[in-house]
């Protein structure tokens, strides 16, 4: 993204300005929800779309760019740990990239980092446009005859819904952060970004 008020160019990728006067200020990452048109509208039906000059035009990306094994512009990833469109879930975290294959966390998945665990959920029917759930937490997750729970709360994963809920009134759990500082993307526009990525499993 090019800032034009400061000829500041910002990498989405390494979360933080890589050319012009802010180079080196990083990003504040926002909880945002990757879903389908359609999706929104259900929820949402009095959204208001932003447009340029009037007009709201589709993304240049074509179905035909989706299926290709290569990347934008024919660009591969150099990182062979993964092929070169294989989805991932990748976050910056305490200075290092990290990415995860949306393979390790079909139907729910925890990985450790230092300061907790990180919950991670796909079912085997989402399309790729659908958003990773992501959670945190400070006293970890287990799976209890294949259901997700937080340890702590003891609150349950609700599949449809997509949210840990206390069993007693359904509401969210407070204990259970949702996980802000990461999204959903290709390997190789992460990997290039981030040559020292390290691959959870």
């Amino acid at each position: 993204m090019q800032d034009k008020e400061t000829d500041t160019y910002w990498s989405i990728m390494q979360g933080k300005a890589v050319a012009g006067k802010f180079r080196g200020t990083e990003l504040r990452e926002l909880v945002a929800e990757k879903t389908t048109w359609s999706q929104w509208k259900q929820k949402h039906p009095d959204t208001r779309v932003w447009s340029l000059g009037g007009r709201q035009d589709r993304s240049l990306v074509t179905f035909d760019q989706i299926q290709n094994s290569n990347g934008f512009r024919g660009l591969i990833a150099t990182d062979e740990r993964l092929a070169t469109k294989d989805p991932v879930f990748g976050f910056l975290h305490q200075g290092e990239a990290v990415a995860v294959s949306f393979d390790s966390f079909v139907d729910g998945a925890t990985f450790q980092l230092a300061e907790g665990s990180l919950f991670l959920f796909r079912s085997g029917t989402d399309p790729v446009e659908r958003s990773t759930v992501a959670y945190f937490s400070k006293a970890g997750f287990e799976s209890i005859d294949g259901k997700w729970q937080e340890k702590q709360s003891k609150n349950m994963f609700d599949v449809a819904s997509r949210k840990f809920v206390d069993q007693i009134d359904g509401e969210r759990d407070s204990e259970v952060e949702l996980f802000a500082r990461g999204f959903d993307t290709w390997w190789y526009n992460w990997s290039l970004n981030n040559p020292q990525t390290r691959l959870l499993e």
